[in-house]
């Protein structure tokens, strides 16, 4: 017998939910369902809703029993180069709010600014590379 998680992910993905984590650590059921649907239709609702990028995000422990470690960013495109991003997430029993600006400054080069809710604010540079 396996567990429900396992189950699931056999059925979706057909490999252990174990062995879709990063670690090896089992993954929750919940997780698995939330990171499938994000996959499956969050280019069909950006398009319908207008948005440019949709992420689900879900904690490798988030189950129903302890639903913390969840939350959704959205964004939409101003121009070639930069994208506004929307993200209201689950810390605990607080929601927290955050505004994020994502400006490519170079083909593989992204410059990221946030401020959220919880008074925290920051930035960072990204190096992207693709392998095809």
């Amino acid at each position: 017998p396996e567990s429900d998680a396992d189950i699931l992910s056999i059925l979706l993905f057909g490999r252990k939910s174990s062995d879709l984590s990063s670690g090896g650590t089992e993954v929750s059921k919940e997780k698995l369902i939330a990171d499938w649907l994000t996959s499956a239709y969050s280019e069909d609702i950006a398009k319908k809703t207008g948005l440019d990028y949709i992420e689900v995000g879900v904690a490798d422990d988030f189950t129903a029993k302890e639903p913390s470690g969840y939350g959704i960013t959205v964004g939409k495109k101003i121009s070639d180069r930069l994208i506004l991003k929307y993200s209201v997430s689950n810390s605990g029993s607080e929601m927290i709010q955050k505004g994020i600006a994502d400006y490519q400054l170079l083909e593989n080069v992204i410059f990221s600014g946030f401020q959220s809710t919880d008074g925290t604010f920051g930035a960072e540079t990204q190096f992207r590379k693709e392998f095809r």
